[in-house]
């Protein structure tokens, strides 16, 4: 899991990276499939509010619905990928801006402290982490038929089209770090 590389040693992936690894993804998915998500994130999160009025990060990943918005954010990332190359071009110069401000309204920014910027550049190695760790889940191999069939009603193509391709190319830059 993503979740698991953050300030890991020699990950080198950082919680100060996640401001702009959000702002790639909102790009990657776009404004409007962004927003339905992110609702559609929000109404699973609250059937896992316990009376504590905390939220079971356990019960929502283990959740399917919560499994079918990943996939569809997971999908829309990899298809971005088609053309590789110019894809990860923009996304290490996305993972490298250091924003001197981070908007809190439309019109509203509040400076950030120059401990909270990003110091080091973000490199291919730590795109190949990163992506592995947050793709584990949607590799060809994990799916068994019945889930394979659902996918490609869902998507209409199987996990094998829509992210053995990203695989194969973050394999070889992972190659080509070596």
């Amino acid at each position: 899991m993503l979740s698991d590389l953050l300030d890991a040693p020699g990950s080198g992936i950082e919680r100060k990276h996640l401001p702009q690894f959000f702002a790639a993804m909102r790009m990657m998915l776009g404004d409007d499939l962004h927003a339905e998500l992110k609702a559609r994130t929000k109404l699973i999160a609250e059937t896992h509010r316990g009376d504590d009025g905390l939220i079971s990060g356990d019960g929502l990943y283990a959740d399917p619905r919560a499994r079918v918005v990943q996939e569809r954010v997971l999908v829309s990332i990899a298809r971005s990928f088609r053309r590789f190359e110019p894809r990860k071009d923009w996304f290490l110069i996305m993972m490298d801006s250091s924003p001197t401000a981070v908007s809190v309204a439309s019109n509203a920014f509040v400076p950030k402290k120059p401990e909270d910027k990003a110091t080091h550049q973000f490199s291919e190695r730590q795109m190949v982490h990163l992506f592995e760790a947050l793709f584990q889940t949607v590799h060809p191999s994990t799916y068994d038929d019945a889930q394979r069939a659902d996918f490609v009603e869902r998507f209409g193509s199987d996990p094998q089209t829509v992210f053995g391709p990203f695989f194969v190319e973050l394999r070889a830059l992972a190659g080509r770090l070596s």
